[in-house]
């Protein structure tokens, strides 16, 4: 669980201008102070001992006391002990108090015949037996439940069963309004979009010793009944072995997307290690995980036109592991996709694995243990000709023939100490022919050189934005102040980098140009 998003959860229950007596009081400048490197301090001392309460009685005790759940929050940010965290995550106390994260958003209407009239309906007035009409004269009917934050919120925290029953099948469109959907989280806020519908359907049935492993595609639109939408796969990160987390930073996202015409389609996949969901669908290999996103593509490419999709090409959009996947799919079926939208995707474990043994990461280590989950064998002993290293060493693979693969718009910062910003170079500069040498010759180094650049990749229209000093989730924020981003022009840069990515995918090819140094903001 990435440390920032224990500090948004932390800021959730200590929203400014609440007063309590003997309330905890968390601020950046307290969370700078006392970092990992000082739990020796007073103040990391009068939490340590949130630590030692068993996840049974952590409901309890903040039922009790409502500054206990900040305090555990806080501890395991401190101490690094990740392995509760997941458990916590799943409470649904935790889920519902993540309410003060949404905001209110208008949905497109729905209509019910009364009488001789056809009247539009507010969400009060639904009911799940009654039948409803995207249109104001009554005529195209819809299947929709509501869905309240508290039943969203049981769903999440249950333990999912290791055979679980088909929430839909293809054919069944039933729509709802998912409260993920309102979190405001992000560097771009959603406030002024319209809520987007969502459906759910089995795309994948994998059977294995642990039972069946079935997977589900999260389907949403503006407007239940448009049809010759844009179809964009919706990649979730989460270092390829979370899923809560990772989905929720995309469905957070979501609305943004669907606000410009895209039908959003956002497959649930296969995880690595044993850390969170069904049993069955936990310990798999990185290259079932691939062969997830491919079944994944497959199933819009075949079912997409029945929720509404334009038949064709899809575009593409990965989030950290979720770009990575993405570049998979493009090495496999690059025809299938127009353009791909990608925010700090590790794209090289050869270079990755390379850096480390010769002791130039420096400070950002942070993904090795991540990348090890993936490849499987601990990274002393893997050797660089071995199959997961070839076939994940994108820039490689593209530089040979990189015309034959759709453009790419790269988000990335280079503080991320997760993934690093070589990680990005390479492949911008691989789109030129060579990962070594290309676009990409020189880097800021400090804020002060400048808080961005752009290159371009290729003469296809391919870009990479280097957001300075940025780190890992930059497009995640909350009230303007953790945001990984960096400060307020930071976050401003990359809030028009995020809407440039929009645009430029919804955008048709380009006509040739030339690599080089785009613009950069100072």
């Amino acid at each position: 669980m990435p440390k920032w998003f224990l500090l948004f959860l932390l800021f959730v229950f200590l929203l400014p201008g609440q007063s309590h007596a003997g309330s905890l009081r968390i601020s950046q400048s307290e969370v700078d102070q006392h970092g990992i490197e000082h739990p020796d301090q007073p103040f990391i001392r009068l939490l340590w001992g949130a630590g030692d309460t068993p996840l049974s009685g952590l409901e309890q005790r903040h039922s009790e006391d409502r500054f206990f759940l900040p305090s555990y929050l806080y501890y395991l940010l401190l101490s690094g002990d990740g392995e509760p965290w997941e458990n916590l995550f799943n409470s649904a106390v935790v889920c519902g108090l993540s309410g003060q994260l949404m905001v209110e958003m208008p949905s497109e209407p729905l209509y019910q015949q009364i009488g001789a009239e056809c009247q539009q309906l507010g969400e009060a007035g639904f009911s799940i037996t009654d039948s409803y009409y995207s249109d104001a004269a009554c005529l195209q009917t819809v299947r929709y439940r509501p869905m309240s934050l508290s039943e969203y919120c049981i769903g999440n925290s249950e333990p999912a069963q290791s055979s679980p029953s088909p929430v839909h099948t293809a054919d069944s469109h039933s729509w709802y309004l998912s409260p993920a959907t309102r979190l405001d989280i992000g560097v771009d806020s959603i406030a002024m979009n319209h809520q987007p519908y969502t459906s759910r359907a089995v795309y994948k049935q994998a059977a294995g010793e642990r039972g069946e492993c079935q997977l589900e595609m999260y389907v949403h639109k503006r407007l239940i009944a448009a049809t010759d939408l844009k179809p964009l796969l919706m990649l979730h990160g989460g270092s390829w072995e979370r899923r809560r987390d990772g989905m929720a930073a995309v469905e957070s996202q979501i609305s943004s997307y669907t606000e410009q015409g895209f039908i959003v389609f956002a497959p649930s996949y296969r995880l690595v290690g044993e850390t969170e969901g069904n049993p069955a669908c936990n310990g798999a290999s990185g290259e079932q995980i691939v062969a997830d996103i491919n079944d994944a593509m497959n199933w819009v490419q075949e079912y997409g036109a029945e929720y509404g999709a334009k038949a064709g090409p899809v575009a593409v959009f990965g989030q950290s592991a979720g770009g990575h996947l993405a570049l998979r799919l493009a090495v496999q079926q690059p025809k299938q996709i127009s353009r791909m939208l990608l925010l700090y995707p590790p794209t090289d474990f050869a270079d990755f694995v390379g850096r480390w043994r010769a002791g130039e990461l420096g400070e950002q280590t942070d993904g090795l243990d991540t990348l090890q989950g993936f490849i499987g064998t601990p990274l002393d002993e893997v050797k660089m000709t071995d199959p997961v290293i070839v076939q994940n060493s994108i820039p490689a693979l593209i530089a040979g023939q990189p015309e034959r693969f759709p453009p790419l718009f790269i988000i990335h910062g280079s503080g991320d100490t997760l993934v690093p910003i070589s990680q990005s170079t390479r492949l911008c500069n691989a789109l030129s022919g060579d990962p070594e040498q290309g676009p990409v010759n020189h880097l800021h180094i400090s804020v002060l050189d400048g808080l961005s650049q752009v290159f371009a990749c290729d003469q296809y229209g391919s870009q990479l934005h280097v957001i300075t000093a940025a780190e890992h989730m930059l497009d995640g924020c909350l009230f303007s102040v953790l945001c990984p981003a960096g400060g307020l022009e930071s976050q401003r840069v990359v809030r028009d980098s995020l809407r440039a990515g929009r645009n430029w995918l919804k955008e048709q090819p380009t006509v040739p140009g030339s690599a080089g140094l785009l613009t950069q903001w100072r």
